[in-house]
């Protein structure tokens, strides 16, 4: 697999608030340029995205927590032509879900 890369713009805008001692949340959105509509990789085929996010953190005592987050990015459409054939993805979204649990020794 042959890979180039180009530079690219991106940009993140959050917002963080505190509630208390415990507890926390973040939004944030973010946006990225993406190296262009067309290529002919099925391995790059970012032409990149939009992606909406949202964290939570709960602290149980001073040495331990527990974070959650939620992620929708969007991608950007992008066509692929490989082989004499061409295959155009668009309107493709991802919703993923992280949780981590926290023990300071």
């Amino acid at each position: 697999v042959i890979s180039g890369y180009t530079n690219e713009i991106s940009f993140n805008f959050s917002v963080r608030r505190k509630f208390s001692n415990k507890i926390s949340a973040s939004l944030s959105y973010a946006q990225e340029a993406g190296g262009g509509p067309a290529g002919d990789s099925l391995f790059t085929i970012s032409n990149g995205g939009k992606s909406h996010n949202l964290g939570l953190k709960y602290s149980l005592n001073d040495n331990a927590g527990i974070s959650a987050g939620y992620s929708r990015p969007n991608f950007g459409k992008v066509s692929i032509s490989s082989s004499g054939m061409t295959a155009v993805y668009s309107g493709n979204s991802a919703d993923t879900i992280g949780v981590k649990f926290q023990v300071n020794f």
